[in-house]
């Protein structure tokens, strides 16, 4: 059953885009996980006076792939019928 989601869910651009990211971000947190022990966050920006938390792009990727899927979700997309 849960296949069948993700196929129906799939057959959008957009949401195949968001599982991708997903899928990398996840990956990616998994692999320096594994390789490091750790995750490495690279990405430091100060905004302002603002120092802004540290980040990688794995995060990146999971943050839009997040987003995504809550559009797809909003937009009642995840209740389609697999013919459209």
């Amino acid at each position: 059953k849960k296949i069948e989601g993700v196929k129906k869910c799939s057959k959008k651009k957009r949401n195949t885009m968001a599982l991708g990211l997903l899928r990398g971000g996840i990956i990616g947190k998994f692999f320096d996980r594994v390789v490091f022990g750790y995750v490495k966050d690279f990405l430091d920006f100060r905004l302002f006076n603002y120092n802004y938390p540290i980040f990688n792009l794995s995060d990146i990727a999971i943050f839009f792939g997040v987003i995504l899927v809550i559009y797809a979700i909003i937009k009642g997309e995840d209740h389609e019928d697999i013919s459209n």
